[in-house]
């Protein structure tokens, strides 16, 4: 596992690293439409460009408060690869930087979306991978009922006569 080049995000204090590799693009926040039943972590459908995505809120998925849409630091991450139909909602895009091998160092804990910590100037940033972190929007579940109209049917049950 190698990491060669994170791109920043802050919330506030904390400082989280993606790897370069997994983004696409970098922009402003676009127009947001909600849907009903979605999903935790989801914050609704947006467009950007042709493409019609799934935004994703990064702090949902880490148990924070929302990220502010109208934010003038708040952007959106159209992710590449197998996250292509998502775009990750982040508070603020704070710098890319190249990976020193020696001041990174890699953490092997199952199904925690932090996999390293990297030392950057005079602080930690935790560096997460997407799978596991987009792994953790929960599907809904609906639980399926029969639904009548509320009319009777009347059923007409016909004898035969036998001679």
């Amino acid at each position: 596992m190698g990491i060669e080049e994170i791109l920043i995000i802050k919330n506030g204090v904390e400082s989280y690293g993606i790897s370069t590799e997994d983004i696409n693009q970098i922009s402003r926040v676009p127009s947001l439409m909600p849907l009903p039943l979605r999903p935790n972590g989801t914050r609704g459908l947006c467009g950007v460009g042709v493409n019609i995505l799934s935004m994703v809120d990064i702090n949902l998925l880490l148990d924070m408060p929302k990220v502010d849409l109208d934010a003038q630091k708040s952007r959106l991450l159209t992710l590449n690869g197998t996250h292509s139909s998502n775009a990750l909602l982040v508070s603020e895009v704070y710098n890319t930087i190249n990976i020193r091998k020696d001041n990174i160092e890699y953490i092997d804990k199952k199904d925690d979306p932090v996999i390293a910590i990297y030392k950057y100037k005079d602080s930690l940033v935790q560096v997460l991978s997407l799978d596991i972190l987009i792994s953790k929007i929960n599907k809904i579940d609906i639980e399926a009922k029969e639904v009548n109209s509320g009319k009777t049917k009347k059923v007409e049950i016909k004898e035969e006569e036998t001679d």
